[in-house]
């Protein structure tokens, strides 16, 4: 998820009574809420770095305990203050425990048993960044602080903030399993149908920002992928009504292009991977051959992103190969 819908939830947690504790709780859990992110630092390595190292150990269950100790390090030296290290540790823990599970319920996922298992584990329930959880959190903090300038006006003493925060952090929960429920709907509206004549393989549901209810479909047949919009509070659904992208027949070259470690890195990632394979316009392989792959979760054919790509020669050679999140000059988006 992203790193605000992590640090209100961190926040929301100290609410909950680790601040009761002697602690500064609440810095704790917002950081230990960001600190897998840490490995975001393999950006400054290009694309293919970040695909490689992003949202693994550091996301991993297994190393949480490890780096929940960073967040008790950094609070002591701002501070200047000793902690007590084994509350401090816990309390940094729950926090980083919420973000491998928050991170757990979107579509990209994390290798959460890394190292032993590099198994991608993902709900597909959540966008990577999801307005009405963003509502959910914002409420939240929102009454805290009106309720906290209101008793301060008329004398009263100060709310705690508990009652409201486990009401958020339930709702939280309560919001996630609803999308779980609907997100199996919309994939057995998807499987249980046939398109162009053939039974699909695979089928999956993918969540909309703003929209529970509505859904970008993949399903996979033999020869095809199938691109849907499901609307659950739609009564039909059509087969026939998709975009299709059928898959090419892969040139001798291709094989090439799955040896190099681009190639290799992002089909290790993708779940629906789409080739396309077209004539090369970069001037160092004019008359060549371009071999792309795509993940159909994260892109479409023909936007240049979150694919892997090779560019070979006139004769066949090897000219050169990359990974990409972004088109050429899009901005940056959240994963």
């Amino acid at each position: 998820m992203d790193n605000i819908t992590h640090s209100l939830t961190g926040f929301l947690l100290s609410r909950v009574g680790f601040n009761r504790w002697p602690l500064p709780a609440a810095w704790l859990l917002a950081i230990g809420a960001n600190i897998p992110d840490a490995d975001f630092a393999s950006a400054l390595g290009g694309d293919e770095l970040i695909l490689e190292c992003h949202r693994g150990p550091t996301h991993s269950f297994l190393f949480s305990p490890l780096v929940a100790l960073a967040p008790p390090a950094i609070v002591a030296l701002a501070a200047r203050r000793r902690l007590p290290w084994l509350r401090a540790w816990l309390v940094s823990w729950a926090g980083v425990l919420s973000h491998l599970l928050l991170d757990w319920t979107n579509i990209y996922g994390a290798r959460l048993l890394s190292p032993l298992n590099e198994e991608w584990y993902a709900l597909s329930i959540n966008s990577v960044m999801d307005l009405w959880i963003w509502i959910i959190l914002f409420s939240a903090v929102g009454w805290m602080v009106i309720s906290r300038l209101v008793t301060s006006e008329i004398g009263a003493g100060r709310s705690s903030g508990r009652g409201v925060a486990v009401v958020a952090l339930l709702g939280l929960v309560a919001f996630d399993f609803g999308r779980f429920v609907l997100h199996e709907r919309a994939r057995n509206v998807l499987d249980a149908r046939v398109y162009s004549d053939e039974l699909p393989q695979r089928a999956q549901a993918l969540p909309t920002v703003a929209n529970p209810f509505r859904w970008r479909g993949i399903v996979e047949t033999r020869s095809a992928y199938h691109l849907f919009e499901v609307n659950l509070l739609e009564t039909r659904f059509d087969p026939a009504s998709g975009r299709v992208f059928y898959k090419p027949e892969l040139p001798p070259v291709a094989a090439e292009a799955l040896a190099t470690e681009p190639f290799r890195k992002f089909l290790w990632f993708a779940k629906f991977p789409l080739w396309r394979i077209a004539p090369a316009e970069a001037p160092d392989a004019a008359g060549g051959t371009m071999v792309q792959v795509i993940d159909l979760r994260f892109a479409l054919p023909g936007e240049d992103a979150f694919a892997a790509t090779a560019l070979f020669d006139a004769r066949g050679g090897l000219v050169r190969s990359w990974f990409q999140y972004e088109a050429p000059g899009a901005p940056p988006r959240f994963r």
